[in-house]
């Protein structure tokens, strides 16, 4: 066996992918006539790395519309033609249908497997589609194949784990030289592959929710303890890089001092160390993230591994076993059987068509309203809706917050979840509002879970807040909402929430269903504390 030949066939993959696009079968020459040489390849090369930067940069969908427009401006300028509509629409088919996905065919490269001496076909799929439904129609969206994405990134960016630290060695290095414009290239590089890595961990999550039974228990444990090795080993070497351009920039400053003239080479190295430190920043707020993002991971593989369990080993009800064979062995019964059963059938009603109802008038039937047509109707769409339950829900956590914290500042600084439960159901409306989708109980249970916030300690980072908002209680967002428009934020200190003893407060929560349904919610919560500290205490 020849060792330099293991893993042959992992190399040839790449060999494979270039092989689909270049030496493809079926090809309209009447297209790729129009273009000079190699310019067509490149062409195809640049959609590719569009729906990557689609889907990674801007985390949104990217159809055919999106590509088009994006072939359409690089054209005329890098590619000296100009297309009319039409032609560039057959143009950006014919690169998705025929060159990316092989008109829907499989696609196979075959190559040797020295290992297991033998060929091995290797199935070869760089981009995905997915069909939506978008407001009674559907919508074809493109996104890279986890082949695709392996394939894009060794092509330019660095492979895995280790490579993402010498892409920040790279960056320590380029800083020490002042070489600041390619120091802030690389920093934007590793904020993509940060948040590959995240878009790794969400793949595999899915995976996970599918069908446990699909998932390799060393592909998990792999991804799960390198990405966390590889977060630790990085984070000091992140905020070193960070002191060092802080450095930087004050040697300028004193540059400055001594010529007292900022000229433009000054100003251009300024700007690009301030771009560095937002991208570096950027870059650890991700790092977090891939953090809790990893321990997300952990707890839906160990839980679902648990139901998988559960199921297993939960008792079936066989009716075959219990009925079916008992029946057969008391045939004499059977006739009793049925009358058991009966009741459990719908009734077979006799279907006859009255012959004289064919022969009567017939007429239109017309709509009792008719529709007006000088009305433009506004289009509501699914994603605005959407957007705007999501402000709903995040609005109300910002005032169950609110009240929490002015009824701490205005009684006590200890007060107990059943009184503040007692004080808000004097304001029906606004209790059952607290309590919709149970949203009060969520933010006590994220409040408790955390134990102690040092609102001081917030104030002073208080210029990281994320204004991405979901259904989530993000309570940075909160905290910069009511810190912008109340004043009493600014004293206090701290806020914890924790249980004193194991007292419990029962809250009923009417919901309606429709207009003849309510149901009556029993919810039963800890008595926790809510402690809120002013500042001077």
């Amino acid at each position: 066996m020849f060792n330099f030949l293991e893993g042959f066939q992992r190399r040839m993959e790449i060999v494979g992918i270039v092989e689909s696009i270049v030496n493809r079968k079926k090809r309209n020459m009447e297209i790729e006539r129009l273009f000079n040489d190699n310019d067509f390849i490149n062409l195809v090369f640049s959609v590719l790395l569009f729906i990557m930067e689609k889907t990674l940069a801007e985390d949104s969908d990217c159809d055919s519309s999106h590509i088009q427009k994006f072939i359409g401006n690089i054209l005329p300028p890098y590619y000296d033609m100009h297309l009319q509509e039409e032609d560039l629409y057959q143009l950006t088919q014919y690169i998705l249908k025929n060159v990316l996905q092989n008109e829907g065919v499989a696609y196979h490269f075959q190559t040797i497997d020295y290992e297991q001496k033998k060929r091995k076909n290797i199935a070869i799929r760089l981009v995905a589609d997915h069909v939506q439904e978008v407001n009674g129609g559907y919508k074809i969206t493109y996104s890279l194949t986890d082949q695709g994405y392996d394939f894009l990134f060794r092509t330019k960016e660095v492979d895995q784990e280790i490579q993402i630290t010498i892409e920040e060695l790279k960056l320590k290095e380029l800083i020490k030289r002042k070489n600041f414009k390619k120091a802030h290239n690389q920093s934007q590089n590793l904020i993509q592959m940060v948040r590959q890595k995240k878009k790794e961990i969400h793949l595999f999550m899915m995976k996970i929710k599918e069908n446990i039974h699909d998932v390799d228990i060393d592909e998990y444990e792999r991804l799960i303890n390198s990405t966390y090795d590889l977060l630790h080993e990085e984070y000091e070497l992140l905020s070193g890089i960070m002191d060092m351009a802080r450095k930087s920039e004050e040697k300028i400053r004193q540059e400055y001092e001594d010529k007292m003239k900022l000229d433009e080479s000054l100003k251009k190295a300024q700007f690009e160390i301030k771009q560095i430190n937002q991208n570096i920043k950027a870059t650890l707020s991700e790092q977090k993230d891939l953090i809790i993002t990893r321990q997300s991971l952990s707890k839906v593989y160990i839980e679902t591994i648990g139901d998988s369990f559960l199921y297993s080993m939960e008792k079936r009800f066989d009716f075959e076993e219990l009925i079916l064979k008992q029946m057969e062995q008391h045939v004499d019964k059977v006739e009793h059987f049925w009358k058991l059963v009966n009741p459990l059938f719908l009734p077979n009603i006799h279907q006859n068509m009255n012959i004289r109802s064919v022969y009567e008038p017939q007429g239109m039937i017309k709509l009792e309203e008719q529709e007006n047509t000088n009305v433009i109707e506004k289009e509501v769409l699914q994603e605005d809706t959407e957007q705007e339950r999501i402000a709903q829900i995040n609005e109300t956590y910002v005032e169950i917050l609110h009240y929490l914290f002015n009824y701490g500042l205005h009684d006590t600084n200890e007060s107990s979840l059943e009184e503040v439960i007692a004080s808000l159901q004097r304001d029906d409306e606004l209790f059952q509002r607290f309590c919709e989708d149970r949203l009060l109980f969520t933010t006590l249970l994220k409040l408790y879970d955390i134990g102690e916030i040092d609102l001081k300690v917030w104030r002073s980072n208080n210029d990281k807040v994320v204004m991405n908002l979901s259904e989530e209680l993000n309570l940075d967002y909160c905290f910069s909402e009511l810190h912008q428009t109340y004043e009493y934020m600014n004293n206090i200190e701290k806020i914890s929430l924790f249980k004193k003893d194991n007292s419990v407060v029962e809250v009923d929560v009417k919901r309606t269903i429709n207009e003849e349904l309510q149901v009556l919610e029993k919810v039963t919560v800890s008595n926790f504390i809510i402690k809120v500290d002013k500042s001077g205490e």
